[in-house]
């Protein structure tokens, strides 16, 4: 017999505990014809915001009760209320999936706080977004996916204003600004300052000043839109009924809705699973720990596949977004990981106060940093995408080219402080430069607008074009799988052992568009043809300066095209002064890749890089090789050898 996933229940918990007589009598006289005779109740594991029971009684019915948790709430949290008037209404006008609200009780003292009462909904509940479960073949968890864009999509298409109830549930203009405003409140009442969070704070100064303005739309003057806020696959009900698994049967978890003139922090939200690990201590994970390939091998969907299914599903809604929403995506996602970050905290702080629904709520402390350190890194990657670069006076040359997308200034957030570069992607300035002899490369993909690139006059063609090569390259292939790789150093207990296989692939993918070893230089280029089975580029410095200001965009990049410290270093001191058999031995492997070099800064006693703590043995192993032998102490049990050429 198959065995379906299903939401666990347990025991009231001790600091949930609720006059059960007084409920169960309170449930007989609002629903008599639900309730008769004694009745049951267990509470819901899941969830961390508002505990939410389900009661049965001897007939076997059932109904959910979801009410305020007790102790000193946040204005506006835990707005139980509102979750009722919004299941309402879109229950009564819509076709949105939404389990049946049945009873607001505002009385706290039936059992303890303000609550209301639903239709228990029966299906399929996951709570892992990866959906592990056996019984899901991959089309299954890509039907699971793009169903849930579905729905996202068929709530954004309501029009407010055909709902009676939310004449009163709030106003849509400046969503997002509020949206920061009210997090960044938040956050601030429920702060631990005795660990303080730098990340946290970052993102309260960088948000307002990089918010995009609202969608346009085409054909349509659409500025008011019903969001979820907290939109993802366990908090929605999936039919049961349907072998292996339906569509969505209902949505839950309302507290976050409201009006907005920007539908796409919930898209972010739910975007968040691409990007987060997959954390044990909260319900809010990812999947960032498998590679692209190992996703698609069990029908994950990518983050572009499901955004695009939602613009399908949004248009057909006759919803037509103008821009491509993963354009501002980043920014999105980023205030997501601020908004969740400031519940976790929330979460965490009811914890120590004894308050918290989930019973791991004190752990979460390292989550919070963890995500909100993600959303920095999201944001900065945002503010670098959208912020016009200047280059100096003397790069106005007369190269110009189409580039995707990097410069481009979406929204109204203000612009940085002009920077120097040696080429930049300002459509201002490279309109000052344009030249009838412009040569053009790829450009990005996803949609972005084209703006053209300048560089150096002195820069080759060859080597223009491959600036152009390698630009699409890092944007293309390497920027939108950093984060998984950067996931894996701290998920996988064997990082040193299990390097991500992305980086072998997309290692090849650079060696067969030549895009390696850039970073020889052109002086170098005869001794090069020298090495048996390798070679270099062979561009100047100039030129590789600017290819490393572009391979700088990403923390892994240098080392995908092989041309990373210390390699490149050592290829090029063995190269100039080291012998054919050095050639052989070391310069040969570290070309093609094969091996690797590291730093060797290693005490015994001191972390510090001071010389003079440094252990060491020199021998004379003939044929002009001397190694030195650092000793590493007790952290590392071998010796480091550094092989110096005279």
């Amino acid at each position: 017999m198959r065995k379906f996933a299903t939401s666990a229940t347990t025991a009231v918990r001790d600091n949930h505990k609720l006059n059960e007589a007084s409920l169960f009598t309170y449930l007989a006289t609002v629903l008599p014809e639900r309730f008769t005779g004694q009745s049951t109740i267990d509470q819901f594991l899941h969830g961390q915001s508002n505990p939410t029971f389900v009661v049965t009684d001897k007939n076997n019915h059932q109904v959910v009760v979801r009410k305020q948790p007790p102790g000193d709430l946040l204005p506006g949290a835990h707005a139980v209320d509102r979750e009722y008037t919004i299941m309402s209404a879109l229950n009564e006008h819509t076709n949105v999936p939404v389990p049946k609200a049945l009873h607001y009780c505002h009385d706290a003292s039936i059992v303890g706080t303000p609550f209301y009462i639903y239709e228990y909904v029966k299906g399929h509940f996951f709570d892992d977004p990866s959906l592990p479960e056996k019984f899901l073949a991959p089309a299954d968890r890509t039907a699971l996916y793009f169903g849930l864009a579905d729905v996202m999509a068929d709530l954004h298409s309501v029009r407010p204003e055909q709902l009676p109830q939310l004449e009163t549930f709030g106003r849509s203009e400046n969503y997002v600004s509020r949206q920061i405003k009210t997090w960044a409140r938040q956050y601030d009442a429920v702060r631990d300052d005795d660990l303080p969070n730098k990340s946290m704070e970052q993102l309260k100064e960088m948000l307002p000043t990089l918010a995009p303005s609202p969608p346009a739309m085409v054909g349509n003057d659409r500025n008011s839109f019903v969001v979820h806020g907290d939109l993802r696959i366990d908090n929605c009900i999936y039919y049961s009924d349907t072998a292996p698994v339906g569509p969505v049967a209902a949505i839950l978890d309302w507290e976050l809705s409201t009006l907005a003139d920007d539908p796409l922090l919930d898209l972010a939200w739910m975007g968040m699973v691409f990007h987060l690990p997959p954390y044990t201590q909260s319900s809010i994970r990812g999947f960032s720990h498998l590679t692209l390939d190992e996703r698609k091998a069990i029908g994950l969907p990518t983050e572009e596949d499901f955004v695009q299914r939602y613009v399908d599903r949004a248009t057909a809604n006759d919803l037509c977004l103008k821009d491509d929403p993963m354009a501002t995506q980043p920014f999105y996602l980023a205030l997501s990981m601020f908004k969740i970050a400031s519940i976790l905290q929330g979460v965490y702080t009811r914890g120590v106060q004894g308050n918290a629904s989930a019973p791991n709520a004190t752990t979460l402390l390292p989550v919070v940093q963890d995500i909100s350190n993600i959303g920095v890194r999201l944001l900065k990657q945002y503010q670098h995408d959208h912020t016009p670069q200047v280059g100096s006076s003397f790069m106005h040359g007369n190269k110009t080219a189409l580039h995707g997308g990097k410069g481009t200034n979406h929204g109204n957030h203000r612009n940085g402080a002009a920077q120097q570069r040696l080429f930049h992607t300002t459509a201002a300035a490279s309109a000052a430069s344009s030249s009838s002899a412009a040569a053009s490369f790829p450009a990005a993909s996803r949609g972005k607008e084209l703006v053209p690139l300048t560089v150096h006059p002195h820069v080759s063609e060859r080597a223009f074009d491959t600036i152009g090569r390698l630009d699409a390259f890092v944007n293309d292939r390497i920027l939108p799988v950093e984060m998984d790789i950067h996931h894996h150093q701290y998920t996988d207990n064997d990082r040193w052992g299990h390097i991500h296989p992305l980086y072998e692939t997309l290692k090849q993918e650079a060696k067969n568009e030549n895009l390696w070893n850039l970073f020889l230089p052109k002086e170098t280029e005869e001794a090069i043809g020298k090495v048996a089975g390798s070679s270099g580029a062979g561009f100047t410095n100039l030129e590789y300066g600017c290819m490393a200001e572009i391979t700088g965009r990403s923390l892994v990049a240098p080392e995908i095209f092989n041309c990373s410290a210390p390699d490149t270093g050592n290829m090029e001191t063995i190269l100039r002064y080291g012998s054919s058999s050095h050639h052989e031995e070391w310069l040969t492997p570290l070309l093609n890749g094969d091996i690797r070099s590291c730093f060797a800064m290693t005490e015994p006693a001191v972390a510090s890089s001071d010389a003079t703590n440094m252990e060491a043995t020199v021998v004379d192993q003939g044929d002009g090789k001397v190694v030195v032998r650092l000793l590493c102490g007790s952290l590392i049990e071998r010796h480091l050898c550094v092989a110096l050429f005279f």
